[in-house]
């Protein structure tokens, strides 16, 4: 990779996520915000090489990290001790129920496009695992 490149598309993804972190903050929202939305039109609208393809990987991987830094942070142990209780009794009825619906659904000869076309007739927009089908 050559450090032109290196150099060149950090600064052009940097000055991104500086414009809509402060168009953000202006707005009241937390620049968190317009540093995922950088991203998301990094993603869907730029135009990248295969050189700064792998600018973009370093930096994803940079950006998560930090992204998961910065919510261990701000957590509050005595919260998620207080939730934590309630999760845990949550997780003990729904993954054995999951398990249990899984397990049944396969037992009754349901394949993946009988279920997407069962999630196809749901008023909301299907997911993408449903375009493969």
């Amino acid at each position: 990779m050559d450090e032109t490149v290196l150099l060149v598309s950090l600064a052009l993804f940097l000055l991104l996520a500086a414009v809509c972190s402060i168009v953000f903050n202006k707005i009241r929202l937390p620049p968190l915000i317009g540093y995922l939305m950088a991203g998301i039109i990094v993603a869907n609208f730029v135009s990248i090489s295969e050189e700064q393809m792998d600018v973009v990987d370093i930096l994803s991987d940079m950006g998560l990290t930090m992204l998961m830094f910065c919510i261990g942070l701000e957590i509050n142990l005595k919260k998620l001790r207080k939730q934590g209780v309630f999760a845990m009794k949550v997780a003990m009825v729904e993954i054995p129920f999951m398990v249990l619906a899984g397990y049944s659904a396969d037992c009754s000869g349901w394949t993946r496009s009988r279920a997407c076309a069962w999630v196809r007739s749901w008023p909301a927009p299907a997911p993408p695992w449903c375009s493969e089908c």
